[in-house]
């Protein structure tokens, strides 16, 4: 629908969409003054260097000594992620099918966001399972396998970052808030290849999961199997995880990591 005195869609935030014209002038010309910009946009130059110090505040432009504006690195880093994240879609989701249909169990994808692990694909297993490992769902790496996997093939001192935000969450069994114990944790992770929680992420599930590296060989997402404690057993956690390293190793071989 078209508003009739403007000619143009009614939806359509007209701030929103300077802002984002702001960027595409950025990026034809390089560098911008906030007149030279104004000019370019048909605006005045007070609404021109709001535009900018709005994009300068949430990082997505730069500014230098001459006042001149550029684009920062944060839309080529945001453009990477879309760019990844879709491939790890396309890579990842067969071998997760194959994992549901050998175990039965649901399978989950998930990256580190910060501080936390979030959920960004899930398959639902074959067998009967009262839980649903929700896309978007998030929680504290420090305190899951899904998370704890990826930081236990990261350097020692990202490692200690996140050790000292490790906390006790007193709703769930077996967890820690010792730093010196978590950084033990990760040690052993990194040994066997592969993490495994008992009742971390709910009450009743257990989850093992393994790293997925990509091309610059950083352990990039993780890649986890959720079930029931009573299913979850100490035998089939080490067939299923046999086959979660194999399958992880493939699908970072295919994102272009040269790890053995």
């Amino acid at each position: 629908m078209l508003n009739r005195r403007e000619g143009k869609p009614y939806y359509m935030i007209s701030s929103l969409a300077r802002g984002l014209r702001m960027i595409e002038l950025l990026a034809e010309n390089g560098q911008l003054t906030a007149s030279e910009s104004a000019r370019m946009m048909g605006s005045s130059r007070s609404v021109a260097h709001r535009f900018l110090a709005t994009l300068h505040k949430l990082g997505y432009v730069r500014q230098d000594e001459r006042a001149r504006y550029a684009l920062s690195m944060k839309l080529f880093e945001l453009g990477s992620r879309v760019i990844n994240h879709s491939e790890i879609f396309t890579t990842a989701r067969p071998f997760m099918q194959r994992l549901v249909q050998s175990h039965g169990e649901t399978v989950s994808l998930s990256i580190l966001d910060g501080q936390d692990m979030v959920i960004i694909d899930t398959l639902t297993g074959r067998k009967l399972f009262n839980y649903h490992s929700t896309v978007g769902s998030r929680t504290s790496a420090s305190s899951h396998a899904m998370g704890k996997v990826i930081l236990a093939f990261r350097n020692r001192e990202d490692q200690e970052v996140y050790a000292d935000a490790v906390h006790l969450d007193s709703c769930l069994p077996c967890t820690t808030n010792d730093s010196g114990a978590f950084l033990s944790e990760l040690d052993g992770i990194r040994r066997d290849g592969y993490a495994t929680d008992d009742e971390k992420w709910a009450v009743g599930i257990r989850c093992v999961a393994a790293p997925v590296f990509n091309h610059t060989n950083e352990p990039a997402y993780s890649i986890g199997v959720f079930g029931p404690t009573n299913r979850m057993t100490s035998v089939v956690i080490s067939k299923l995880s046999f086959d979660l390293i194999q399958s992880c190793r493939v699908i970072s071989k295919k994102l272009g990591s040269s790890r053995d």
